[in-house]
């Protein structure tokens, strides 16, 4: 027996939720279709001893409108990162100083670049970045970015800086008491409005023609049919790209469009432990060295990068490695990556490893790579691929609508402002279709 909706949206992440509420608040008839057992796609937030853990999406960055207000709809109360950066120099960590920020001041450099769009490692030597400041913008470029650099384009980067500008992109917010907070209430706010979504419901194919679409989908063991005349598509790049959804026919465009988008990948392990061992390290003038740690840059060993919540009394620090420095780990196992984060600790702070690790409550971690409802953690752009998120936001016979952060339209690619930005125009669209 077959399902019909005015209209149908494929993922209840924020892109699908914020599309779904804005149709249903419509008066449409709206299904949400979600291969998970939760809302939120790649936001998870888990609670653990008391403690809100990030295992997906955990920033607000700066203060883009749509994000903002939907916090403040939503009543749910934010903090913003303060505190010390660290960099790994000389075999110790110390506070970066007037060198690390003269390092970014190419990345501010690419705002003002014209050349042809070419990857980050051709732009460090056609711009003759100084030898001892290419290991740092590697390291941030791919961290951040999830990106390789050999990959990622130079016009997309300078982009992302113009967009960061005008969002004050710079300032880092946490979600008190969890990120998940936000896609439950949209959620409850999409029923509200008389929407409906279906958990643990997997789209194996999607068949459609002008104006009418028609879902095979599996749940467990059983198959069921929906149909709409208009979907919108607003999974993940991941799993478009695996081919794992079938379209028939396939949309051109979007199949050519996203050979110029990838999907970065990311490993992260929270550690959280019994207590903030780190604030009691002294340094040699006696002082409590890290009290103020926020970020650590340049770590060695898996994980480059670490941060606390400071100044939130948080007793967890977050280990991340993105880009290459993730691929080179995706054979490890939770157990492995928390003997390497624990040894690393060891060395970070100048404390025995065991006694660090008689510390641990819990390490928490999720691989976004092997998810079958992700296969990546968030999109970037390659060379050439700036016009591909814009193609990618084109319907196609006004019968298929695309959301989600990697069809952003505004250079911000791979946060939770893009994917809600791409749900309410993927919603308009459909309306006036």
């Amino acid at each position: 027996m077959m399902e019909s909706y005015e209209a149908i949206v494929l993922g209840a992440g924020m892109a699908g939720l914020t599309a779904g509420r804005a149709l249903a608040q419509h008066g449409m008839r709206v299904l949400v279709v979600e291969a998970r057992d939760r809302v939120g796609g790649r936001i998870l937030t888990r609670q653990v001893q008391g403690e809100p853990i990030e295992l997906g999406a955990q920033f607000v960055h700066g203060k883009p409108a749509s994000l903002w207000s939907l916090i403040q709809e939503s009543g749910v109360a934010t903090y913003e990162l303060k505190g010390k950066e660290f960099c790994w120099r000389d075999h110790s960590l110390r506070e970066c100083g007037p060198d690390a920020d003269e390092t970014m001041q190419w990345m501010e450099r690419l705002k003002d670049w014209h050349g042809p769009d070419c990857s980050f490692a051709e732009y460090l030597e056609r711009a003759s970045v100084p030898e001892a400041s290419r290991g740092a913008l590697i390291g941030y470029v791919e961290g951040f970015n999830a990106a390789d650099h050999h990959v990622i384009g130079v016009a997309s980067l300078a982009r992302q800086q113009l967009a960061e500008d005008a969002t004050e992109g710079d300032r880092l917010f946490c979600i008190q008491g969890g990120y998940s907070q936000l896609p439950e209430f949209l959620a409850a706010k999409f029923a509200e409005a008389g929407g409906m979504i279906v958990l643990h419901t997997f789209v194996e194919r999607i068949e459609w023609k002008r104006g009418s679409v028609e879902l095979q989908c599996r749940t467990g063991t059983h198959s069921k049919t929906f149909h709409a005349p208009k979907v919108i598509v607003a999974l993940p790049l991941g799993v478009l790209q695996s081919g794992t959804v079938g379209f028939s026919p396939v949309p051109g465009e979007m199949q050519r469009a996203m050979q110029k988008i990838r999907m970065g990948h990311v490993r992260r392990m929270v550690l959280l432990f019994r207590e903030r061992f780190w604030e009691r390290v002294m340094n040699e003038n006696g002082k409590q060295a890290f009290r103020e740690l926020s970020f650590a840059h340049g770590v060695p060993g898996i994980f480059p990068a670490w941060w606390t919540q400071f100044p939130q009394p948080s007793r967890s620090l977050t280990a991340w490695a993105g880009g290459p420095a993730a691929d080179a780990i995706s054979g490890f196992g939770a157990a492995e990556l928390e003997d390497h984060a624990l040894q690393a600790l060891g060395k970070l702070f100048r404390q025995d490893s065991l006694a660090v690790r008689g510390l641990l409550q819990s390490a928490e971690s999720h691989d976004w790579q092997r998810d079958p409802f992700s296969f990546g953690a968030y999109s970037y752009l390659a060379v050439n691929g700036l016009s591909a998120p814009g193609r990618m936001a084109e319907p196609v016979d006004s019968t298929l609508f695309f959301a989600g952060e990697h069809t952003g339209t505004e250079a911000n690619w791979g946060t939770v402002h893009a994917a809600i930005e791409s749900g309410t125009r993927a919603a308009g669209q459909l309306l006036l279709a």
